[in-house]
């Protein structure tokens, strides 16, 4: 009877399901409404924060 039941339940990648609480679906399902160019220039703008940080940290480094 087991071996039944298990062959009805979709196997499931432990990895996958691991992952799977930490995944924001609201946050998929905005960048999904948006257009390719939308999507585009949000993530040059996450490129240009990006460089931002680092040069932040640069200076911050070399402050005595």
């Amino acid at each position: 009877m087991a071996r039944d039941a298990m062959a009805r339940e979709p196997w499931r990648d432990p990895v996958t399901e691991a992952y799977r609480s930490g995944i924001d679906r609201t946050l998929l399902a905005k960048n999904l409404r948006l257009t390719p160019e939308q999507r585009i220039l949000a993530a040059m703008e996450l490129q240009r924060l990006a460089e931002e940080v680092r040069r932040a940290g640069r200076r911050a480094r070399r402050r005595p």
